[in-house]
């Protein structure tokens, strides 16, 4: 199903980075390079029938991901991406209003001789809508802004 800019959405995020020990109240930044910094709090485990892995839900105010594995404390740091993948890995649902979706084409590197491997994403392109992304490219990316209340 389509999301398009000002709907509702639920999105199962899972986390990509570094999880460390934390002090202090919830709080979440959006970095430079496009990463995230949440401090917030470990709570339960994280069971789903299509994960590979196990993991622990954070939460941060109204947003809730999971990071892989044990939290390393009840309090933690996360700085790295948060994905919307949806098969194997541990994912905590968020909810907010669509605000922004971006479609992004994969910058490629070839490895050996056959493989390649993504290193991040280019400029790409303003949609309405997850539907409206241009075809025929090989790898890519959506980005999606969401006002979590």
């Amino acid at each position: 199903m389509p999301r398009c800019v000002s709907e509702r959405v639920e999105l199962r995020l899972t986390f990509h980075g570094a999880a460390a020990a934390a002090t202090g109240p919830d709080s979440i930044h959006v970095l430079d390079d496009g990463k995230v910094r949440v401090v917030g709090a470990a709570g339960g485990r994280v069971h789903h029938a299509h994960a590979g892995t196990e993991g622990t839900l954070i939460t941060s105010g109204g947003v809730r991901f999971a990071i892989e594995g044990e939290a390393p404390a009840d309090r933690v740091c996360c700085t790295g991406e948060l994905w919307e993948d949806r098969h194997g890995y541990p994912a905590g649902v968020t909810e907010g209003r669509l605000a922004d979706i971006w479609w992004r084409p994969a910058v490629l590197r070839r490895v050996g001789d056959v493989g390649l491997a993504i290193d991040g994403y280019g400029p790409g392109e303003q949609l309405g809508s997850t539907d409206d992304w241009p075809r025929g490219h090989r790898s890519w990316a959506l980005q999606l802004t969401v006002w979590v209340p």
